[in-house]
């Protein structure tokens, strides 16, 4: 606050007397408003601004007269009212930002302070407020909706919500607009991409420690085998094998995603089991199946949102081997569900929810050539995996003006690994030590991988239509596993891993897992 020790002109004169010298404090806070080219608006400024005189009382406004040192307009004219607001008239044909300062003056011991307003002009709009450019498609389509000519589109729920817009300070507008940015389902198809991934190579894991001679009823505590074979005597041995085995998966994965210009930050977990049967054919060669269930939860930064998804996977596989080389082939169909929630707190608290369901269809295939030297055995591996995912559209519900609806996602996807896996076989008098590793490197291409298209339930025009693209594949990224079993005499086994994923844009993820298996 600052003392003004001469008064000048008041622009606005006193409406009331005072008969009390009343001691008061001011506190002016900054304006937004924004207007078309050529077209003059009014601006409210006493409306956030506060007092601590508790009587009644008429502030005065000043702005620039050329000796007080308040910021002018620089490309308009700025007019103090009498009941306080300020015109801003934009010269004619300026298109831009521009600001100039206030000041508001209490009417009862001068106590003053200075506030900045600024004013957008032209098309920049609201969409100046914030970054990235999902969240500036969404403020220009809010700037659509809530404009004067659309006023008999709109719902008089939506109605009220635009008209609650002008009260709002330049923060309280852009937190608000984070807000009803929808993005919670862009990541969705992200999501059953890296589902995919994930089951497929807890098969390909089992698959491999087939090829390696072990005993097929086993458990693949996520993606490493682990033989259920009793071993005697102090050191490990394998049973005759028999034509049906058993695997099982547990497998625990969190994601990290750091801001971006497209998407809000979030964290994720996924929680799932698979169980699977193996047949052998012939000693080369070997067909299956495995069911997976995971469960999905997503939390976006800051309470923006979060995001929960149960998907439900069927996956038919086969192995052929001969000597050093190995094909597999898998062909596996995906059902899940995702519900949505986004959290709006301004002007008050609202939730917003929604859901629908998803399927994916995925195809993959890999080559591997195994190395085995004594207790060593490396296998170097191509693969491919094809998947073609679909997000039904649907619509929000809640207590708010804002809700959307979301129409339908597609998206194919092809990725490319080359990679290297290795293990090393420790016996000992209590049983076998099995360390191992997996290197790869992944590259991923999508086609049909377009934005996602959104309407703004409370509008009937096209004003409310807006897209928001997700973030695209990644072309080159990494991924690295170190685990280690533990077979010991008696039939119980237990298994450590931890996996990383590096050089993912905006991505950090890693993957610890623990178990045991015990065989009766």
């Amino acid at each position: 606050m600052k003392i003004r020790p001469h008064h000048g002109v008041p622009l606005l004169l006193l409406s009331a007397a005072i008969s009390e010298q009343v001691y008061a404090e001011v506190t002016a806070q900054d304006d937004f408003a924004r207007t078309a080219v050529d077209q003059a608006v009014v601006i409210n400024v006493l409306s956030n601004d506060e007092f601590t005189n508790e009587q009644s009382f008429t502030p005065f406004v000043f702005v620039d007269d050329g000796e007080s040192g308040l910021k002018p307009a620089d490309n308009g004219e700025v007019i103090v009212n009498n009941d306080g607001s300020i015109t801003y008239t934009p010269n004619e044909g300026f298109e831009g930002q521009d600001t100039f300062e206030y000041e508001v003056e209490d009417s009862v011991d001068y106590g003053t302070d200075v506030a900045l307003v600024t004013v957008v002009v032209g098309d920049g709009g609201i969409e100046t407020l914030v970054t990235g450019k999902n969240q500036q498609t969404t403020a220009s389509m809010i700037e659509r909706v809530c404009d004067a000519s659309n006023s008999e589109n709109i719902s008089s729920e939506l109605s009220e919500a635009c008209a609650e817009l002008d009260s709002l300070s330049n923060d309280e507008l852009a937190q608000l607009i984070t807000q009803i940015n929808p993005e919670e389902i862009l990541m969705a198809r992200r999501m059953m991409s890296e589902l995919s991934r994930s089951q497929t190579q807890r098969i390909y894991s089992g698959q491999q420690l087939l090829r390696q001679g072990l005993n097929p009823s086993q458990i693949v505590l996520n993606g490493t085998s682990v033989p259920l074979a009793n071993y005697q005597g102090g050191a490990a041995s394998s049973e005759q094998l028999s034509r049906f085995g058993i695997f099982g998966t547990v497998h625990i994965d969190q994601v990290e995603h750091d801001a971006s210009t497209l998407e809000s930050g979030y964290e994720s977990d996924s929680y799932g089991a698979t169980v699977g049967l193996d047949y052998r054919l012939r000693p080369d060669l070997h067909v299956g199946a495995a069911f997976d269930v995971v469960t999905h939860e997503v939390d976006y930064d800051d309470k923006g949102g979060e995001l929960d998804s149960d998907v439900y996977s069927l996956t038919g596989y086969m192995s052929w081997f001969r000597d050093a080389l190995g094909v597999d082939l898998q062909l596996g169909y995906a059902s899940g569900t995702i519900d949505t929630k986004r959290y709006i707190t301004i002007p008050d608290d609202q939730l917003v929810t929604g859901d629908t369901d998803s399927e994916q269809w995925n195809l993959s295939t890999q080559v591997q050539w195994t190395f085995a030297r004594n207790a060593w055995t490396l296998s170097p591996f191509l693969r491919l995996d094809y998947i073609t995912t679909q997000i039904d559209a649907y619509e929000e519900r809640g207590n708010s003006a804002w809700l959307m609806g979301v129409g339908e996602q597609e998206m194919d996807q092809l990725s490319t690994s080359l990679g290297l896996e290795g293990t090393y076989v420790l016996s000992y008098s209590w049983g076998v030590w099995v360390p191992g590793f997996n290197l790869s490197m992944i590259s991923e291409s999508n086609s049909d991988y377009s934005p996602v298209e959104f309407s703004l339930l409370g509008d009937s025009s096209s004003n409310g239509d807006f897209s928001l693209q997700p973030e695209s594949e990644d072309s080159l990224f990494y991924e690295a596993e170190v685990n280690s079993v533990l077979i010991f005499a008696g039939g119980l086994s237990t298994f450590a891993s931890i996996k990383t994923v590096a050089d993912y844009e905006n991505i950090s993820a890693y993957q610890f897992n623990f178990g045991f298996n015990y065989e009766m």
